[in-house]
C-alpha cells in the first residue's frame, strides 16, 4: 500500500476504529437478610434513551477519552456510572474484545473494547450515574446457575458483556488459585472456617468439593522455603502469652456456639506456591457453563 496516501484515501480504506472499556468488579458480601457470603457482580442498567440496548444490564463501561490511559479510562468510567472507585494501577488487563458485531451503534464504524476484571472487598453500594438508570451487586450463583443462562440473557445481553462476564468470572477464580486475596475479605484475626466460606463463595458451583479438614491440611501446607530468604507461610497461627507445660505456644481460639476455633493471621506469603487449585466438577462439561469455559492461555495479560 503506497505510504503517500492522503488522509481522505486513509479513511475511505481504514474504518473509523473507537475504543471502549468495560469493568467486571466483584465482590464477596451477605446477601439480603442472611448471614452468608456470596460471590457478587456489578452490573448496570442503562438508560432507556441509550443506544444500543437501552434499558438492559451490563457491565459498566464506556468510551476511551483521547487524554486518558487505558486504566485511567476504566476507572474513571466505573466511577462514573457507578461510584464505585479503584486506583487504576491496581487493574489488570482480562483481554481485548473485538468481534465486528459486537457493538453496532453510529459513532464508529468498529468498536473493539479493553476488558478488566477484578475482585474487591469493602465495596460500598454503588450510585448511578451517566446515563445510568440503575447499578446493583447481582449474585453470581443466580446469574450462571445449572440452566439458567437462558433467563440470564436478559441481564448481560447488552453487546458481549456475557462472554466478557464469564471471561471474568475464570480469571477472579485463578487468581484464588494462586494469591492470598482471600484474605482481603477477613480481619486481621481469623479462623480456617472463615477463610474457607469465602473460597467456596467465589469458587461456587463451578467446584466438586471443598472439605473443610482437606482444606485445612491443604492452606497450612502452603510455605516458602529459601536459604537465602526468611520463610513464609500463607498462614500462620496467633498464640497466646500463656504457655502450655512443656513450654510450647498456645493457639489463640475463638469462641463460638460450638467447638472454639484456633485463630490465625496472614503470614506474608504474596503468591500461593504450590497453587491451590480449584477442584472442578466432572465431567468437564458441567463447569464450562459456570465461569471456566475460557482457558487460562487466552485470559492471561
Amino acid at each position: 500500500m503506497p505510504d503517500e496516501l492522503t488522509s481522505a484515501d486513509q479513511h475511505s480504506i481504514f474504518p473509523n476504529f473507537a475504543v471502549t472499556v468495560d469493568i467486571a468488579i466483584f465482590t464477596v458480601a451477605p446477601c439480603g437478610d442472611g448471614d452468608d457470603r456470596q460471590l457478587q457482580v456489578l452490573l448496570v442498567e442503562r438508560g432507556k434513551d441509550q443506544t444500543p440496548h437501552g434499558g438492559e444490564w451490563a457491565l459498566p463501561g464506556g468510551f476511551v477519552g483521547l487524554e486518558e490511559t487505558l486504566e485511567e479510562a476504566a476507572a474513571l468510567r466505573l466511577g462514573e456510572k457507578t461510584g464505585i472507585n479503584v486506583v487504576p494501577d491496581e487493574l489488570r488487563q482480562l483481554g481485548t474484545f473485538g468481534d465486528p458485531k459486537r457493538d453496532r451503534r453510529e459513532t464508529a464504524d468498529r468498536v473493539v473494547t479493553i476488558a478488566y476484571a477484578k475482585l474487591v472487598a469493602g465495596c460500598e453500594n454503588p450510585r448511578p450515574g451517566g446515563g445510568v438508570a440503575n447499578a446493583g451487586f447481582f449474585p453470581v450463583a443466580d446469574i450462571c446457575g445449572p440452566g439458567l443462562r437462558e433467563g440470564t440473557q436478559k441481564v448481560l445481553s447488552a453487546f458481549d458483556h456475557w462472554t466478557i462476564f464469564e471471561a471474568a468470572l475464570a480469571r477472579v477464580r485463578e487468581e484464588l488459585e494462586e494469591t492470598p486475596l482471600a484474605i482481603e475479605f477477613l480481619s486481621k484475626e481469623f479462623t480456617i472456617s472463615e477463610l474457607h466460606s469465602i473460597y467456596r463463595a467465589v469458587w461456587g458451583n463451578a467446584i466438586h468439593q471443598l472439605d473443610p479438614a482437606n482444606f485445612r491440611r491443604r492452606v497450612l501446607a502452603i510455605k516458602r522455603r529459601s536459604k537465602k530468604e526468611p520463610a513464609e507461610s500463607f498462614l500462620e497461627p496467633i498464640l497466646r502469652e500463656a504457655k502450655g507445660p512443656n513450654g510450647e505456644g498456645l493457639p489463640a481460639m475463638k469462641k463460638g456456639r460450638g467447638r472454639s476455633a484456633a485463630l490465625y493471621k496472614f503470614g506474608g506469603l504474596k503468591k500461593l506456591e504450590p497453587p491451590y487449585r480449584m477442584p472442578l466438577r466432572m465431567p468437564q462439561k458441567a463447569h464450562l457453563r459456570e465461569g471456566r469455559a475460557v482457558s487460562r492461555s487466552k485470559i492471561k495479560d
